[in-house]
């Protein structure tokens, strides 16, 4: 009887002790951040010759100068992108390599709100006095669209126009995946996509991130001298 007693602290005690190890690994786990397979190490997809592709253009003209719209459209993803219809917003972005993200080659985890996450690299930053070229790309999703696209590839074009305005031109387009619905369907799959998805929730979050960079750099004061000023 002496002997059972103790054999049965001793597995309460083991027990007690891998519960408590598994309560502070599990802790552990949950407060840091669980990135996709390959996030940080695969290579970017080769947009240059994928085809076909689902595009969608949008645009808006900002009645302020270039410089005064490229300051207000470098704010926090999270702040720009906030969702519209189904579509989730950004809660929070990653960085995947050292530095800030902007220059070619820089890339990002992006955390969004239905808890799915995708990569994001830059592609392209090209800058002149008069225009202002920004490429991206986007893959590795996690989440209820996991399989559905192979990747994204955004652009934005920032162009200066007469009297000190600026014309915003966003161009987003997809891969779909040709295993998966609706990719597996072909042509008539990318129709469905388009109407479904790019002419409706997609439409109106790319319109709403331009109207938000319109709202907030016609809130900003021009400068008080040069050419804005005279007009």
């Amino acid at each position: 009887m002496k002997i059972l007693s103790r054999t049965s602290l001793l597995a309460i005690a083991v027990f007690a002790i891998t519960g408590i190890a598994l309560l502070a690994y599990t802790s552990s786990r949950a407060s840091q951040t669980i990135l996709p397979p390959d996030a940080g190490g695969s290579p970017a997809p080769d947009v240059s010759s994928a085809r076909p592709l689902v595009s969608r253009t949008e645009s808006i003209e900002v009645d302020r100068p270039l410089p005064v719209v490229l300051k207000v459209a470098a704010k926090p993803l999270e702040s720009a992108v906030r969702g519209a219809g189904s579509l989730p917003g950004v809660v929070r972005t990653s960085m995947l390599t050292p530095g800030e993200f902007g220059a070619p080659g820089s890339r990002r985890l992006v955390h969004l709100s239905d808890t799915s996450t995708l990569v994001e690299e830059v592609l392209a930053r090209e800058q002149s006095e008069q225009t202002f070229l920004f490429r991206y790309v986007v893959w590795n999703f996690q989440g209820p669209s996991a399989g559905k696209v192979d990747f994204g590839v955004g652009e934005f074009y920032y162009e200066a126009l007469p009297r000190d305005r600026t014309r915003i031109r966003w161009t987003y387009s997809f891969k779909l995946n040709s295993r998966t619905f609706p990719g597996v369907l072909g042509p008539v799959g990318r129709f469905f996509f388009r109407v479904g998805f790019f002419e409706r929730s997609f439409a109106d979050m790319m319109r709403g991130v331009l109207r938000g960079y319109k709202d907030g750099a016609e809130a900003t004061d021009l400068p008080a001298t040069g050419s804005s000023a005279a007009r």
